[in-house]
């Protein structure tokens, strides 16, 4: 990895003290963001995403008192935890009397969970998620308890130059399940760098959703790592549809025989936004299934990239593994930058990968329009047709459907 040793544009975040249950988190992270440093133009793993800007601002540590956007109205049917510049305001959150749900500010201790998964990341950006988070959620679902309704983690940004680094854990304890949703909204310029550490056990169940849609000045460098036991099943759906450069990094271990994970991606992309998907996906036992599906919507002079990894160890036979990326371009200017990679030791596995870019079809276009539908109306229907495979499964109908309006530009509020 070529690194960086530039001085830290968020040397104050670094600095900030943190509750009890994170100051082993900091310290950690100082000590890994040392030795990584931040990632280099000659980063192969960052070539295709402009870190310059982000890179050499400076930002400070987003305090509490903002002018935040309106909270959604995000009528779930569920519960609601609602983060104000990475801070956990439980005074306007809803929470489930089933589950375990708090926030590190309220904990003297540190679950023994925390950083299990980032702490060895060769990520600079998680190493200064330990640094630098001051706060976040913990839900621990316990042993074959079945939460009822989504948790809805809100995440409000406001500031100019100014950073906000949540950190979540959840874990569903054996047999149990529930359906997680972070939203991320804002205003201002700001850098969200938000990390949540998933611990799926045996025969559990957990349905990840994170949706960004932040501020259009705004950087969003998110990070996703779970670990799925025997029989477990791992289900993400990460959908970017804001900031000016957003990064999305998934990174799962399975970590015994039967379980599955469903890797759910969706972004779109106009003017000059850079939206950017990195997955690793490490089959790590024998008889376990994935599947991948990432999509991308491209117009003006929009740039997508993903890159997903899919490791099958030489222990790991009988490994069923699909990856499927398309990206959809409605701009001349618009670009997208594809790289799946495969590293298959095992014999006995079924493996697949396919990667395609293209256009609306015009045939289709026209025969709408034959029909008495507007230009810009069929663009929408079609661009949501080709979009909607990825999100399909989604299983949150409301905002599945307000990822729809966003897309086809007819508003809809993510109610019920």
């Amino acid at each position: 990895m070529s690194t960086t040793t530039i001085s830290s544009p968020f040397a104050a975040a670094a600095t900030a003290l943190a509750p009890g249950a994170l100051h082993k988190l900091q310290s950690q992270g100082r000590a890994r963001l040392e030795q990584l440093g931040y990632p280099g133009p000659r980063d192969e793993a960052w070539r295709f995403t402009p870190l310059a800007q982000t890179l050499t601002t400076s930002w400070q540590v987003a305090g509490a008192d903002a002018d935040y956007p309106a909270v959604p109205d995000f009528a779930l049917n569920g519960y609601r935890v609602i983060l104000r510049n990475g801070r956990v305001d439980l005074k306007a959150s809803k929470l489930p009397e089933a589950a375990s749900v708090s926030s590190f500010a309220t904990l003297a201790d540190a679950p023994v969970e925390l950083n299990q998964l980032f702490a060895e990341s060769a990520q600079s950006f998680a190493a200064l998620n330990a640094s630098a988070a001051v706060d976040g959620v913990v839900i621990r679902v316990p042993a074959g308890v079945t939460i009822d309704a989504p948790i809805h983690l809100v995440h409000l940004m406001a500031g100019e130059d100014v950073s906000a680094h949540p950190r979540h854990l959840i874990v569903a304890e054996r047999g149990s399940a529930c359906t997680v949703v972070e939203s991320c909204f804002g205003v201002g310029t700001y850098v969200a760098n938000p990390a949540t550490e998933i611990f799926v056990a045996e025969s559990a169940t957990v349905n990840h959703v994170r949706l960004q849609q932040d501020s259009m000045t705004a950087t969003h460098l998110g990070l996703i790592a779970a670990q799925v036991a025997g029989d477990a099943t791992l289900h993400s759906y990460a959908v970017s549809l804001g900031a000016a450069l957003s990064r999305t990094e998934i990174d799962v271990v399975m970590t015994a025989p039967g379980g599955h994970v469903g890797l759910h991606g969706l972004y779109s992309a106009k003017d000059k936004q850079v939206a950017d998907f990195h997955t690793s996906l490490d089959h790590a036992h024998p008889d376990c299934t994935s599947e991948q599906m990432y999509k991308g919507v491209l117009d003006d002079r929009g740039r997508g990239v993903f890159a997903g990894r899919i490791m099958v160890r030489q222990d790991a036979q009988r490994t069923a593994a699909m990856q499927t990326n398309r990206a959809l371009l409605l701009s001349d200017d618009a670009k997208v930058n594809t790289m799946p990679q495969l590293e298959i030791f095992a014999d006995d596995v079924s493996c697949t990968h396919g990667a395609t870019i293209g256009e609306l079809d015009e045939k289709a276009l026209f025969y709408m329009q034959s029909r008495g539908i507007d230009e810009a109306s069929a663009r929408s229907i079609l661009t949501y047709a080709f979009a909607d495979e990825a999100i399909i499964g989604l299983p949150v109908d409301v905002v599945r459907r307000y990822i729809e309006s966003q897309l086809t530009g007819h508003e809809e509020g993510m109610t019920a």
